[in-house]
């Protein structure tokens, strides 16, 4: 709902020491709410303007890049068919993972692997670098689209940003 305050959402702004005003609020809280995980900007940019509770699309769009840097959102980039790439944001709730995206459906699915995240860490340390506040979705085709393809049918759209979740730890 418009304007009400989720305890949650208060929550995660004050673990990273950030000011809790109407537009950082109101990103937090259309995320808390989404049925999907991952949004990118129009996406969050239109469920902002239909929660009509006066936040100016400049205010929203500066916390939503705000948020990103700070910590409470994480970035998501996969890039499309057309080399370019896409954004999208997720609440940065969960530990660390990565995204596997498919190129034909445009589902995004986050992988959670210790021993993954251990590898790259090394990597990271061993080469002097310290990780970027973005995920490179890897891409590639679902079982879905490989199952379509194979039959030549196309699956049912709309599964942008789904939040399916893979864990390779158990």
């Amino acid at each position: 709902m418009p304007g009400e305050k989720h305890p949650l959402s208060i929550q995660l702004l004050e673990t990273h020491r950030l000011t809790a005003n109407a537009a950082r609020l109101a990103l937090m809280e259309i995320l808390l709410a989404s049925p999907h995980r991952h949004l990118n900007p129009e996406q969050l940019c239109a469920a902002m303007l239909r929660r009509n509770d006066g936040q100016s699309i400049s205010s929203f769009k500066k916390a939503i890049y705000d948020l990103a840097d700070l910590g409470p959102l994480a970035r998501v980039v996969v890039s499309d068919k057309k080399n370019r790439s896409m954004t999208f944001y997720e609440l940065a709730d969960q530990p660390v993972h990565r995204h596997l995206y498919c190129t034909r459906c445009a589902s995004l699915t986050e992988v959670f692997d210790a021993a993954l995240e251990q590898t790259v860490s090394r990597h990271f340390h061993a080469h002097g670098l310290a990780p970027a506040k973005v995920d490179l979705a890897l891409p590639g085709l679902c079982a879905d689209c490989q199952a379509a393809l194979a039959t030549d049918v196309r699956p049912p759209a709309g599964r942008l940003g789904r939040a399916a979740s893979a864990s390779l730890n158990g």
